[in-house]
């Protein structure tokens, strides 16, 4: 195992999304460790961020997963959700589909905007639930 707290927990982050592509049968995933570092420490203080700790919790609560689930996870089509709303989401997509999937994504965003801080995941963008209009979802892999 990895000897460095921080990278041992991105690691698991990253898996974590590696194995979930199977679910929205992608046969690759588009973001790095270092991508998803920036996505876990967005506004965190320096002196948190080399905290070990802070790591480790963000790890065991936090999950990325793609906004729509047909296309490829990168920086461009992530969000950060907690864990036990990434397993009802995947429970939605395969049970339910897309439509399913992007109601519950959005109520997600609802509660993280009213409680930016009980996921520490405020930093999610402008997702609006709308897979089909918008700006078009492009990879740079």
């Amino acid at each position: 195992m990895l000897k460095n707290p921080q990278k041992r927990a991105l690691s698991k982050v990253w898996a974590r999304a590696y194995k979930d592509r199977r679910h929205f049968e992608q046969p690759r995933i588009g973001i790095k460790q270092a991508e998803i570092d920036q996505l876990l420490t967005v506004g965190v203080a320096d002196e948190i961020r080399e905290n070990v700790l802070l790591y480790e919790i963000l790890a065991n609560r936090l999950a990325v997963i793609p906004i729509d689930p047909s296309k490829l996870l990168c920086m461009s089509n992530v969000v950060l959700v907690a864990t036990s709303t990434r397993k009802l989401l995947i429970k939605q997509w395969k049970r339910l589909g897309k439509e399913a999937y992007s109601k519950l994504l959005r109520k997600e965003q609802s509660y993280l905007s009213m409680h930016p801080m009980d996921n520490h995941s405020d930093s999610q963008g402008d997702y609006d639930g709308n897979f089909d209009g918008g700006q078009e979802i492009e990879c740079d892999i």
